[in-house]
């Protein structure tokens, strides 16, 4: 955020406008946090901590940020682009639901996603190697992240759908 607020003040923009513009971008992501928190009961600051986990376990961040970045050549890749973003949101969200599910009283969300990631081991490592794949690539298409998003889909639902991950409880 902070990095936004400098980059847009560097271009001319008031630090207050900046400040705003900065933040809509957050904005959109943390709708479906509260959403969460209230539907789950947990705290909204819970919540916060494993989409950042999250995100930063999968690199979401970076994917989202080449995703808006992707250049449309027509109207229909412009909605494509859109479709991509709440595809994306709508799955981290869902993958968060299916985590917080696994947090116990004493909100254990390291442990929730350790026994998560040896449990989902051979999906999460095909994501990150396509990942990886996606960082050393100059330039990027639309059937890129069409694929991408598929690969997450199946990682959130195989999440959703697993029966070996018992309740974290620490002691």
């Amino acid at each position: 955020w902070q990095e936004e607020v400098a980059r847009l003040v560097s271009q001319g923009v008031q630090e207050e406008v900046a400040m705003l513009v900065a933040s809509s971008n957050f904005l959109y992501f943390g709708f479906g946090i509260v959403d969460l928190a209230a539907a789950s009961g947990k705290p909204v600051g819970l919540v916060l901590e494993l989409y950042y986990k999250l995100s930063n376990e999968l690199d979401l961040e970076w994917f989202a940020d080449q995703i808006v970045h992707l250049d449309p050549a027509s109207r229909w890749e412009d909605f494509a682009r859109e479709s991509f973003v709440d595809d994306l949101e709508n799955q981290r969200r869902s993958l968060a639901r299916a985590l917080l599910q696994e947090i116990n009283v004493l909100e254990d969300i390291d442990g929730v996603i350790h026994v998560w990631h040896a449990s989902q081991a051979p999906l999460i490592k095909r994501w990150q190697d396509m990942m990886k794949e996606l960082h050393s690539v100059r330039a990027y298409d639309f059937a890129m992240f069409s694929v991408a998003l598929r690969e997450l889909l199946d990682l959130v639902q195989s999440t959703e759908n697993r029966q070996d991950m018992p309740p974290v409880c620490a002691v």
